[in-house]
Parts: C-alpha cells; structure tokens; sequence
C-alpha cells in the first residue's frame, strides 16, 4: 500500500511471537493488527541472518560476540529455572496454525532481502513484553542493531525491562541504540525512570498492546475457540499461571473448597490453561490443545480468575472480569503490577493472603474504563507521532 507522496506503507514489528506464552503471542497480534488497521502492510521479523551485513559493520558482529560470552552468566541466572514444557501434538498443530492466520513473517537472510528494506522505506517498531530484560545480554536484536547503519525509522512501544535497575556495563549500548529512536515508548515507570538518563529523547510510558483494542476486537479471537461443552459460560473459574509454584496450587485448594461449600458455585469447574507439565497433573479441567483464541474466550466466559500474568489481568480489564493475582517471587517484574493496579484502581485485586481465599466481586471498572479511554487515546497520539519519522 502507499501513501500519498508515493511512500509504501511498511511496517515490522520485533518482538516475541513464538513458543506457546499466550500474552506474548496475543499483545504482538495486538500490535500488528493495530498497524494495519492504520493501512500499513505489517510483517513480523521472524530471523535476521544476513552475516554480510556483520562482516560489513563489525562493532555489531563484535557486540553480538559479547552476548554469548561476557553476558552467559546474567542470562544463565535469569533462565535457569524455566523448565521446558513440551506440549501435545495436538496444541503444537492449532498454535501452528493460529501463528499462520495470525502473522506475517519476514526473514532477512541476504544482501537483496536487506536491500528491500531500504526501497519499502520499512518501519521498524520494537513491540512489547520483557525483551529488554538486562538478563538477555548485551542490548542488539532487540534494540535493532541490524538497522542501526541504516536511516529506516524505529521506535519502540510499550517495551518492557522487567529489571530495578540497568547494568553499568550495558550503558554504551543502550545510549548507542536509543539515540536513533524517533520516539521511546515502554509499557512501566520503572523502565522510564532507568532508561531516561541513557538518552537525549523522551522516553513515555504506554498502555500494553492488547489494551489498544476493545472488547469488539478481542470477541473475533474468543468466538474461534474450540472448548467442550462442558465448560459452560459464567460456571468456571479460569487458572492460568505463566511461573511454577507450588503456592499457586495450595491457593486453589481453597478456591475449590470455597466454590464446594457455596451452594450456587457447588458445580463449578475449576479450568486450567497448563505452562508447565505438572499443571496437567490438578486435579480440575485441563485444557491441553489450547490456543490464544481459548485463551481469550476463557477469560471473556469465566465466573471469576486466578492468575499470575499481567495479561489475564489486562484482559480482565478489557471485559470486566472479577480476577485475582497471586504475585510471583521474582520481584524485579513487581512494576508492571503496580502500575496497572495504581492506574485503574484495581489494587484490591492483589491476593494478601494466601492461606484463605476472600472473594471481592466488587469492581469499580467504570473509573477503569474512563481511564483506559483516556490511555487509548495518548498512545493513539503517541502512536501517530511516532509514525511521522521524526526525532523527538
């Protein structure tokens, strides 16, 4: 498509997308569908591989070096613990096939394909999630290294570094990488207040792709899900925790007794999206070929939530669910949480106790709702701004 002054309309975006985390594949769908309802022809870059560009700037080849080694150890302690979870042929099957209607992939593997590039006049925009985690190494692939020789224009939205604080060793990277941003949003305070001294440009906090879309939007995704009869609307609690912990389980427990001893819950169903092996072994309804659109429909339908995903509760905020948040140990993601309960007034929705489950139905989503309005509409500007091409 083009513009105007004959200019195509290209973008991508660089962010996560593969592997089965259903945030992260539902805010980079967010963000692409968003772009191309604006009439851009949106790609999301699958692999850049092109090692003539490399050999052709080698301070990026050298950086890229570094990642592997002098960053091992800070990589080695923030992965360890993730355990690899294999999913059933089945879910890999309907993952497979959401990514293929989802997406539109681009790989850059060769001195034309690089070249391209240049004539589309692509649009770089690093999407959201916590690929600026200090934890990933030297900043590079997801700061754009690989364009930073070029004039493409780049910004970033709602990007996330789920860190307190930045490593002094990083510091030349960053300042070297964000200096050719033409706009800097990230999704938390904390990201602005640690990113903000490392360059001359205004770094803004934004709303998490999936919250740029309404309701309306997000029922296309929900009414594809394939979920047995069984699981009926509004006689569910919906479970679905991104880290393992063994206090998550202990917590639904009570969730279970109190849905047993309540005579109007007595039959509920407790449903679980598994991300880790021993969450197929609860004793409730596992979901084990889910996809974004189960995701997506589980929330919308559920009588009340249990999570510890920042995008459960988005979506929660987006349909107005009555949700609670178990927190994870790992606190250097604690921001994210308390900037969206702070903002929409949703506080109460952190678990304090965890050896009683206290239900709060009470939700004062019209407040929330006004405020997510008004943050739709700054990041629309954001957005439009950044669009422009233009060094703030």
């Amino acid at each position: 498509m083009e513009n105007s002054n004959n200019k195509k309309l290209n973008i991508t975006v660089v962010t996560g997308f593969k592997g089965g985390n259903y945030g992260t594949k539902l805010q980079s769908v967010a963000l692409c569908k968003y772009f191309e309802g604006k009439g851009y022809k949106t790609f999301i870059l699958e692999k850049f591989n092109y090692k003539g560009y490399f050999l052709r700037y080698p301070d990026i080849g050298f950086s890229r070096i570094l990642k592997r080694t002098w960053s091992k150890n800070d990589t080695k302690k923030f992965f360890d613990d993730k355990e690899h979870y294999v999913y059933s042929e089945e879910r890999e099957k309907r993952i497979e096939a959401y990514d293929k209607e989802n997406y539109n992939p681009l790989t850059i593997s060769n001195k034309e394909q690089f070249k391209q590039l240049i004539v589309d006049n692509m649009i770089f925009v690093v999407g959201s999630d916590i690929i600026w985690q200090p934890a990933m190494g030297v900043p590079g692939y997801w700061f754009l290294d690989f364009i930073y020789y070029t004039k493409l224009s780049r910004f970033s939205y709602a990007t996330s570094i789920g860190a307190n604080e930045l490593p002094k060793k990083y510091f030349f990277w960053y300042r070297k990488y964000l200096r050719k941003f033409t706009q800097i949003g990230v999704r938390e305070k904390t990201a602005v207040k640690l990113l903000q001294p490392l360059t001359n440009q205004n770094v803004t906090q934004v709303i998490d792709p999936t919250l740029l879309h309404d309701t309306e939007f997000w029922n296309q995704f929900a009414m594809k899900a394939q979920l047995s009869e069984e699981i009926v609307p509004d006689h569910y609690v919906f479970c679905y925790f991104v880290m393992h912990d063994d206090r998550y389980w202990k917590y639904m427990s009570l969730v279970r007794d109190y849905l047993y001893n309540n005579p109007d819950m007595k039959d509920y169903k407790i449903v679980v999206l598994p991300m880790h092996k021993i969450d197929e072994t609860q004793p409730y309804t596992v979901i084990l070929d889910g996809t974004p659109y189960e995701f997506v429909s589980l929330i919308k339908n559920a009588a009340f939530i249990v999570t510890d995903s920042f995008h459960v509760c988005a979506f929660s905020l987006n349909y107005s669910k009555e949700f609670y948040l178990l927190r994870r140990t790992r606190k250097d993601e604690d921001s994210k949480y308390d900037d969206f309960f702070s903002r929409y007034g949703l506080e109460d929705r952190n678990v304090k106790n965890e050896n009683a489950f206290e239900r709060k139905p009470e939700i004062d989503y019209l407040t929330a709702h006004k405020k997510l309005e008004e943050d739709r509409f700054f990041a629309a500007e954001f957005i439009n701004k950044a669009l422009s091409g233009k060094l703030k």
